[in-house]
């Protein structure tokens, strides 16, 4: 399993639909040295899932997000911590 966190350039996400890269983080070891890049060409909701779904993120660390699309990644078993 790994976390993924919803970023813009080089910082995350102030919304999570507006991301353009994943950093995508192995747990439980959560080592950031063992961190990659997914860049994000396309920000559909179904794209987005299946990069996280593809990339084995079981945890989601985003800006806001919408309520609908929170309730999907949820319902794909991807826990959301929003901030």
């Amino acid at each position: 399993m790994f976390l993924a966190l919803a970023a813009y350039e080089n910082k995350i996400a102030s919304l999570f639909e507006s991301s353009n890269n994943f950093v995508i983080i192995p747990a439980p070891s959560y080592n950031i040295q063992n961190s990659r890049r997914v860049r994000i060409e396309n920000n559909s909701t179904n794209i987005l899932l299946q990069l996280l779904k593809e990339n084995q993120v079981g945890i989601l660390i985003c800006g806001a997000i919408s309520r609908c699309v929170r309730r999907l990644l949820e319902a794909q078993g991807i826990k959301v911590i929003p901030w």
